[in-house]
């Protein structure tokens, strides 16, 4: 028994994963999916919204694309991680469009290492170099990276922890 199938008909999904199953389809729509919801809040995140600690009167509606949800995702993303966290936000959507092409992502979570260690060497780099820059004033930087960057400061110095931080973002690169 012979299947003829013709290309003009082939849908979409077909092309997205090949040779992958359904479930694996479903997963990676899944991710796109909180992906894309990461990404916007992100991108999206206003200082004005709640829950903010910047202003004392919110916007309402929240400006933030997906809402006061989306806005307090954002807030304390960016207030405990920093700037940092669109290194992985920025390397899923790079693996989920590598999948959607068919290439396999090779140790996913070895990769994700990596991300992580790069986040952090960028939101502490950002916080040694340029402390008070940024949208959340008092934690401009995120809490976490400014706390580590004090503890790195204050046993090896300025210099010594951009080397040590510059050598973390290199090996995150590595890794990733």
């Amino acid at each position: 028994e012979m299947c003829i199938r013709d290309s003009r008909t082939t849908s979409v999904a077909a092309s997205l994963l090949p040779e992958a199953g359904l479930g694996r389809r479903i997963a990676w729509v899944v991710a796109s999916c909180f992906w894309a919801c990461a990404f916007l809040a992100l991108a999206s995140f206003n200082t004005e919204d709640w829950p903010s600690h910047v202003v004392s009167v919110h916007n309402d509606p929240a400006a933030n694309l997906l809402g006061k949800v989306g806005a307090a995702f954002a807030y304390w993303t960016y207030a405990y991680l920093g700037v940092g966290v669109w290194v992985p936000v920025l390397l899923a959507g790079v693996a989920l469009a590598f999948l959607a092409m068919g290439r396999p992502v090779h140790h996913p979570v070895v990769r994700g290492i990596g991300a992580f260690m790069m986040m952090v060497a960028v939101s502490c780099l950002h916080a040694a170099w340029m402390p008070t820059f940024g949208t959340l004033t008092g934690a401009d930087a995120g809490m976490l990276p400014l706390w580590a960057t004090e503890q790195l400061a204050s046993r090896f110095g300025g210099v010594g922890s951009s080397l040590f931080l510059l050598g973390a973002l290199l090996v995150g690169a590595l890794v990733a």
